[in-house]
């Protein structure tokens, strides 16, 4: 009966522990979603900065080009 008493206490920490890591997981998860929202944000800021980039670029070039041929 002993054997069986410790067996028994032994799977019921192991269920405890499963279930612990279960709650831990589906934590992580969720907060794996939330930094992939972060960087989806941070990615679409970057490639608008780029656009914005570009954007000032080809206009300096036009501004240059219209002043160069006024002179």
């Amino acid at each position: 009966m002993k054997v069986l008493r410790e067996a028994r206490g032994s799977v019921d920490r192991l269920v405890n522990e499963v279930g612990v890591t279960s709650s831990v997981i589906q934590h992580l998860e969720q907060e794996s979603a939330r930094i992939s929202m972060v960087t989806e944000a941070i990615n679409s800021i970057a490639e608008q900065t780029n656009l914005l980039a570009l954007i000032k670029k080809y206009i300096s070039k036009a501004t240059y080009s219209i002043m160069r041929n006024e002179m």
